[in-house]
Formats: C-alpha cells, sequence, structure tokens
C-alpha cells in the first residue's frame, strides 16, 4: 500500500477534456490533449490500495479550480465529484486551520 498526495493541477488535467476549438493551434491543442491523456492515465495507474490524502485547502483549490477557471465543469457534477473523493475509504482528509500556517 502506499501514500499519495496528489497536486491538484493533475486533477484538473484528468478531468477537463481540452476542447479543440478553444485552441489558438493544432499545436497547443496537442499539447493539452497529451497533458489529460497523462494525468487520467496516471490515475488508472495508482495502485487500488493506495491512500490518497487531501487536505482540506486542496478540497477548496480543486472545487474551484474545475467550477470556475478555464474550461467551467457543470457545478453540480463537481459537487458530485468532491463529494465522492471525501466520502470515499480511499482519500484520507487532512485539515488543515490557521494554526498550522
Amino acid at each position: 500500500m502506499s501514500n499519495i498526495m496528489i497536486d491538484t493541477q493533475v486533477w484538473v488535467y484528468s478531468k477537463k477534456a481540452p476542447q479543440k476549438e478553444k485552441f489558438d493551434s493544432e499545436l497547443d491543442f496537442k499539447n493539452a490533449l497529451e497533458l489529460h491523456e497523462r494525468a487520467t492515465n496516471f490515475f488508472r495507474n495508482i495502485s487500488k490500495d493506495s491512500i490518497i490524502y487531501f487536505s482540506t485547502q486542496q478540497i477548496g483549490e480543486l472545487f474551484h479550480s474545475l467550477a470556475f477557471r478555464g474550461l467551467k465543469l457543470p457545478i453540480g457534477e463537481v459537487k458530485t465529484f468532491i463529494n465522492i473523493l471525501i466520502n470515499s475509504k480511499k482519500v484520507k482528509l487532512i485539515p488543515y486551520s490557521y494554526d498550522d500556517s
């Protein structure tokens, strides 16, 4: 079993599939698509025994990034995804307080 913490941007890349019409060039689109595919594959290859750690701050950052930045995912979809994450037995939520800063 491994314990891991995953950068928020990797989650974002995996959840937001690039839309070709949003890019100025074919190369930019292909680069974004490669990042999306690499992030998606990263999650597919995580051991089933792994525990993923999240700080409460990271959950808020992920919600904001998915629902309000760049290609915005529907808020209901993001809420459902976040709810699944924080209630998963594979996820350990680490509280963060002002005293920790």
